[in-house]
């Protein structure tokens, strides 16, 4: 592939997809942890068919929740030589790119579901389906756990539906085999039709630290890292709780521990703050203030105190701890939040604080009740979470071969 552009050091499953895409034309559903590279398996398709087949100028249309991942898709792609776009609001694309990708002009187009629905794109994705060599929805989680939500993952089976013709790509990082199934079937598509392209999504530089405290108190049970934000260089850290006035508290008692420490120099300004605060409330400009701020690795903002709503779209690479005070609502919740733990491959640390209270089945699924119980009963904790997102075609994590990952395989 190195001829058409195309990186050697592709890893073989990402080789595997491109390879199912455009020499057998078969529907894939790839499962690729965080940090794998999961845009890779697409972003080359158009490069590579362009050479094989020089006179059609070849597109992948490429499904997508957010803006944000979107936007730095594109910036990302653009920068390797491939020539991009995302469709956006009318008043955010300039009218030489909207005729542009109307004309089919670019190797990649982004698009939300609702946005490529929309007559004037749809009309202009029926004229270019030929040249498609694939239709990608990336993050495909999200039409299980957003279809009630967002009627245009309801939707994406009428888009399969009139570019038939085309392979289409399943991506996300986590997900069961239950949902695997369930996201094929909304695209009334067969499982059998799909190739399943699976790697076990453990994370084996993140050590998991889970127990369970006789008390509510955070303060108390938080105080190690309060202590570790005074010094210099402090580690990054995402809190995660599930109720915003948890987040609230949290946040207003580090920021009094903190005193005068609280801000990086004598300018107490939002931009010099150590500790923030995000939630689904948090006004969008401070949600870009805040996720551009913890992005830099020299950034004052040290710590982020978030419901789940600090997620998908937050490329974040030098966390070095994620800590959830209280379970999340379920594993697939809890193990994508550990996963913006050291994304660039450094030791990294979680943090599960189980507090009175905290896990009862009003609250927390069948899946997250089990992994809670495997705490107090000298399990392996990571073993426990990867059996409820084991894919089949995925190697085991058997209790053994993680060394000392967690609290139950130091015992």
């Amino acid at each position: 592939m190195t001829e058409c552009g195309v990186p050697y050091n592709l890893k073989p499953e990402q080789i595997q997809i491109i390879r199912s895409v455009l020499e057998r034309r078969k529907n894939v559903f790839g499962l690729l942890p965080t940090g794998f590279g999961k845009s890779d398996c697409y972003g080359w398709l158009s490069s590579i068919m362009d050479k094989i087949e020089t006179d059609v100028e070849h597109i992948t249309l490429v499904i997508s929740p957010l803006r944000s991942l979107m936007l730095d898709q594109v910036e990302r792609w653009s920068s390797r030589g491939v020539t991009c776009a995302a469709i956006m609001r009318a008043d955010e694309i300039d009218d030489a790119t909207k005729e542009e990708i109307t004309e089919g002009k670019f190797q990649l187009i982004f698009s939300s579901p609702e946005a490529i629905l929309r007559h004037k794109w749809w009309s202009a994705a029926k004229r270019w389906a030929n040249r498609l060599t694939a239709v990608v929805i990336d993050e495909a989680h999200c039409m299980t756990k957003w279809g009630t939500f967002r009627d245009g993952y309801k939707n994406i089976s009428t888009i399969r539906s009139i570019l038939s013709q085309q392979p289409v790509v399943c991506l996300t990082a986590t997900a069961t085999q239950s949902m695997v199934e369930d996201i094929i079937h909304t695209l009334n598509l067969e499982v059998s039709s799909f190739e399943i392209i699976a790697v076990l999504p453990d994370r084996p530089n993140i050590k998991i630290h889970a127990e369970r405290v006789d008390n509510a108190n955070f303060a108390e049970q938080l105080k190690w890292y309060a202590d570790l934000l005074k010094g210099k260089e402090a580690p990054k850290a995402i809190i995660y709780s599930r109720q915003v006035n948890e987040v609230a508290n949290i946040y207003a008692w580090l920021m009094s521990s903190l005193n005068e420490m609280a801000w990086a120099g004598s300018d107490r300004t939002v931009h010099n703050r150590i500790v923030e605060m995000y939630h689904g409330s948090t006004d969008q400009e401070s949600q870009k203030r805040i996720v551009s701020s913890f992005a830099k690795s020299s950034s004052p903002l040290r710590c982020v105190v978030a419901t789940m709503a600090f997620g998908m779209g937050v490329q974040i690479n030098d966390v070095d701890f994620v800590i959830h005070w209280g379970p999340s609502r379920d594993v697939l919740s809890y193990w994508q939040e550990v996963g913006r733990c050291a994304r660039d491959g450094r030791q990294g640390h979680s943090y599960l604080y189980l507090y009175p209270r905290s896990v009862n089945k009003r609250m927390v699924d069948h899946s997250m009740m089990e992994v809670c119980a495997s705490v107090t009963s000298n399990q392996c904790v990571r073993a426990v979470i990867l059996q409820h997102l084991y894919v089949s075609g995925m190697q085991k994590l058997v209790r053994g071969s993680c060394q000392q990952c967690c609290n139950g395989c130091e015992e």
